[in-house]
């Protein structure tokens, strides 16, 4: 992220020439100590830009996260904060109406400050609408940034970990004293007194303990059209079973301000309409054509930032919508699938025809696609070079996939990994396609045991909540798993219908498509809340007991993570080692068993130390002590790592979780190996720093036969493979 100290003097040149502006937009529900963080950043950045400050409030007023007017928030801000502008505007309902009202003032350069917990999520947020195509969804800027006005540590007692929940709780456990800790050092408890007394008055507090009613779920259904036959059913079931809530048209909506839960979804009918939901009681439904657009994906990642449920998240629908993706995700899970290679170009046809099998007719499909539009069966070698040719003049990219002989296929709906229903899908006549859509018929279907754990294990690697899962048996028994889809509909006339991963019978055995739909729905008032992922890149900066150092993530390793430890000594239950430029002594929590090769078995102590990666803490990291002296990195974190801190990994970037350091991420990479190789005395078996092979060589491989299969694969690409 883009820090405070990062604002040069130099930029106070571009302010020259533009009308700038900083702002930060919040609730200030109260304002507090720690918000005077935020607007001393604000007045600090504009000195340096020579730019005009600006404070905005926002405008929503509530008993429980909103209890202070516009008017009297104002009112106190100024008391808290005399030094900045404070805003009066009641169209600032939001961050973007804020930096509109500045832009229809003249300013064409807007730096936002947030708190650096934040800073990823507004720039997902705002972003997408800088100089968007669409005029009406644009903000016209010559320059916009987002900028971190420090961490907050939830935990801290200070200033630094001061918010207006922590006073809000106060107020509700009518604790003065705690209270007062969140209120400037200038202003007096007699002023202090007041709003405290203001703001039990607004959240409806009287001495005996709050009662809190029971709030229904709010459910939101994102499609570009509402006459889908599926977006009507979850409407009236919603509607039905007494839910709030409303149709996103995903291709107008926007996010325009999220506080803590609370999140404003603007213009979600195309005409102007704005909601507030609060995302901790909030489900989503997406269906497909919500991720066709730009506007409809930018939409879907505000939504997932805030960890609402999604059904389905947008990346569990971009995975299940590249069939390649999947087709590997299948195989490397060890699901049989039909042979699939992927066609970039024409040069490529012929191996990609051999990959899959080299035999005719083949399927020739788009990589995205759905209702078996784009699905093509090739029977000779002319037909398929001359269908590649003419898809490939029109952009797209082709999977050829090898032909399974079946007179249909089975269709079965996960939801939150139990088995709802399922179908079986006949092969239209003179067709080779079995899609509903298309006019296939269909029959309820009994999956047995076998075809079950298959379907289970496929949904699995969908990662989304609700899956329709297509697979095909041949004449020989063999299962194979066609593909995912995200956005299943309901259209059929009868499902068999699943309890416990059992089909039911004795007479209420099916559903209809809308009982199908309110199934599905009250399953998903259970579904719990996400863990909030946290990104890596595949190399990434660590503190491990307060010690900065790199590591490699290896996805590979599914035991405990490793540091590098020196002179290990046990003593009973407790292990002594060098880390880093420190001794330690902790106590053994686990072993571990470690094939090091030619069947030897190296036994580990594992402990137990704290790491930080970015902004994020861990605590109780378990790691396996071993002496990696000829390995690249000192640290490896492992899958188990990964798996129980929700971490999702960029294999494709490094150095994630450092902004700064990702600029330079090829410098900084090749400026560690090139250290790591003086190290080993590279330099003496012939390697020229100032003129490297273009490729890692047979030879260059020998040379360092000590190093693991990943690190020599990361050192190869990163220093020999750069194109």
């Amino acid at each position: 992220m883009k820090k405070l100290s990062d604002i040069s003097e130099k930029t106070l040149l571009r302010g020259e020439k533009e009308k700038t502006a900083v702002i930060t937009f919040g609730r200030f529900q109260p304002p507090t100590t720690g918000h005077a963080k935020l607007v001393d950043a604000v007045v600090s950045v504009s000195k340096k830009l020579g730019a005009d400050a600006f404070v905005f409030p926002s405008r929503t007023q509530d008993s429980k996260k909103n209890p202070l007017s516009p008017k009297d928030k104002i009112k106190w801000m100024k008391k808290f904060f005399p030094g900045v502008k404070i805003v009066d505007d009641r169209n600032a309902v939001t961050v973007f109406k804020a930096i509109e009202s500045l832009i229809n003032k003249g300013y064409t350069s807007i730096t936002l400050v947030v708190g650096g917990d934040r800073v990823d999520e507004f720039e997902k947020t705002i972003r997408p609408y800088v100089n968007n195509p669409d005029p009406k969804k644009s903000l016209n800027l010559d320059n916009f940034e987002v900028v971190s006005a420090g961490e907050r540590d939830p935990d801290a007692e200070d200033v630094t970990g001061m918010s207006a929940s922590k006073m809000r709780d106060a107020v509700s456990r009518n604790s003065f004293s705690e209270f007062l800790n969140g209120i400037p050092k200038h202003v007096s408890d007699r002023f202090a007194s007041e709003l405290f007394d203001l703001l039990r008055k607004n959240m409806g507090l009287r001495e005996e303990t709050e009662v809190k009613e029971k709030k229904e779920k709010t459910i939101l259904v994102v499609s570009e059209k509402s006459k889908g036959s599926t977006v009507k059913k979850i409407l009236e079931v919603c509607e039905e079973l007494g839910h709030e809530y409303y149709f996103i048209k995903s291709n107008t909506a926007y996010v325009g301000d999220i506080d803590e839960d609370t999140i404003t979804i603007e213009n979600i009918d195309g005409k102007g309409k704005d909601i507030q939901i609060d995302a901790s009681n909030t489900i989503a439904f997406v269906r497909g054509s919500a991720t066709k657009t730009a506007g409809g994906k930018a939409l879907l990642e505000g939504l997932s930032d805030k960890d609402l449920i999604m059904i389905n998240s947008p990346q569990a629908m971009e995975l299940a919508g590249n069939k390649f993706s999947s087709f590997v995700l299948f195989d490397r899970a060890g699901i049989k699938t039909p042979r699939t290679a992927l066609i970039t170009n024409e040069a490529s046809i012929e191996k990609a025809h051999k990959r899959i099998g080299g035999k005719f007719p083949v399927i020739l499909k788009t990589l995205h696609g759905a209702e078996g539009i784009g699905v093509m069966k090739v029977d000779s070698e002319d037909s398929f070079r001359s269908i590649v040719q003419s898809m490939r003049k029109e952009g797209q990219d082709i999977l050829a996939q090898e032909m399974i002989d079946m007179d249909g296929d089975v269709r079965t709906i996960v939801m939150d990994g139990k088995i709802v229903a399922s179908l079986k899908r006949k092969k239209l006549k003179n067709d080779f396609r079995s899609n509903r859509s298309l006019g296939a018929e269909t029959e309820p279907y009994s999956l047995s045991e076998k075809e079950k754990k298959v379907v289970l294990k496929a949904a699995r690697q969908s990662g989304a909540v609700l899956v329709g899962v297509d697979h095909a048996l041949t004449a020989e028994g063999d299962i194979y798993v066609i593909e995912m889809n995200t956005s299943p509909g309901s259209d059929a006339d009868a499902y068999m219908k699943y309890e416990n991963n059992e089909a039911v019978s004795g007479g209420d055995e099916l559903y209809d498509g809308r009982k199908l739909t309110k199934r599905i729905v009250e399953m998903a008032l259970d579904v719990e809340r996400p863990r909030k992922t946290f990104e890596m890149g595949r190399v990434e900066n660590i503190m491990v007991e307060g010690q900065e150092m790199k590591a490699r993530i290896d996805s590979g390793n599914s035991s405990y993570s490793v540091v590098d430890a020196r002179g290990i000594k046990e003593n009973g239950d407790k292990v002594s080692f060098t880390f880093g430029s420190k001794r330690y002594t902790k106590p053994i929590v686990d072993r571990v068993n470690i094939n090091i090769g030619k069947g030897q078995i190296e036994e580990r102590p594992v402990v137990e130390m704290t790491a930080r990666i970015g902004n994020r803490d861990f605590r109780n990291v378990r790691f396996s002590l071993a002496d990696r002296t000829s390995n690249v990195y000192p640290i490896l974190l492992g899958n188990k790592f990964m798996r129980e801190n929700n971490i999702v990994i960029h294999t494709d970037r490094a150095f994630m979780r450092n902004i700064d350091e990702s600029k330079e991420v090829s410098n900084e990479i090749d400026k560690f190996t090139k250290e790591f190789f003086k190290k080993r005395k590279a330099t003496e078996v012939g390697i020229d720093f100032s003129n490297p092979p273009e490729e890692a060589t047979d030879e260059i491989v020998n040379r360092y036969k000590k190093m693991t299969p990943g690190e020599l694969n990361e050192l190869a690409y990163e220093f020999f493979g750069k194109e």
